[in-house]
């Protein structure tokens, strides 16, 4: 898959927009991917990864504009704006710790997303006691039913489909935030790089705002 350097992306012409497969970025991307929606004067180069591998992107400045983990901005603060749009929240909902339907798991192992996560951040504060190994976020599931961990830490689809995929429910983590705090869970966010400057960094805010809209406009193209 094509990337952009870090270099300036104005004298390229093209802005490198990172997202995951996850159901809701693919919603967000509609406009951008099936409705025509541009950013004046640029070719979009769509990067589409895991949300660990964004993040280390993004740690790297690979990208101009990308979603990211809420718990990793602190460590991005000085290249990149949040935009105004695209982030997500849990609100009584967030990462679910599961193990395999009707047994006792022998450890305290869990499967991870990767280390720069939101969900890795949550398990630390809220659930100390176990011992994570990194993932891919779609391969925690079969990791968990191979035995190859005890517990997986479960974000995105698996989420809702843990009792499908042959689980039963630890802990939800975003259920005891709110409970301890009275507060939603920042999940996800996207930002773009400060070093387009605030001309373009608005202009990208107002295109993805416009990719959003397509979508909620044309819900069963988007879906």
């Amino acid at each position: 898959m094509a990337t952009s350097t870090p270099s300036d992306p104005t004298l390229q012409n093209k802005i490198s927009i990172g997202h995951t497969p996850d159901a809701d970025d693919a919603f967000m991307f509609f406009g951008f991917a099936e409705s025509g929606i541009s950013i004046p004067g640029f070719e979009i180069d769509h990067i589409v990864e895991d949300i660990e591998k964004l993040n280390c992107r993004a740690l790297g400045e690979e990208l101009d504009m990308t979603a990211i983990s809420a718990a990793i901005y602190p460590a991005l603060q000085d290249k990149y704006w949040i935009l105004p749009v695209g982030a997500s929240v849990g609100r009584n909902y967030g990462p679910l710790i599961v193990q395999k339907k009707g047994e006792k798991p022998a450890g305290k192992t869990i499967a991870i997303p990767g280390k720069h996560t939101t969900a890795a951040l949550l398990l630390k504060i809220l659930a100390p006691q176990y011992d994570p190994v990194e993932y891919r976020f779609d391969e925690i599931p079969e990791a968990v039913t191979q035995g190859k961990v005890a517990f997986g830490l479960l974000i995105h689809e698996a989420q809702l489909l843990f009792e499908e995929l042959g689980f039963e429910k630890v802990l939800d983590l975003g259920q005891l935030w709110m409970n301890e705090t009275q507060l939603p869970i920042p999940l996800g966010l996207d930002v773009v790089k400060k070093s387009l400057g605030e001309s373009v960094a608005s202009e990208i805010g107002r295109a993805f705002q416009k990719s959003i809209d397509a979508a909620q406009k044309n819900p069963d193209a988007a879906v």
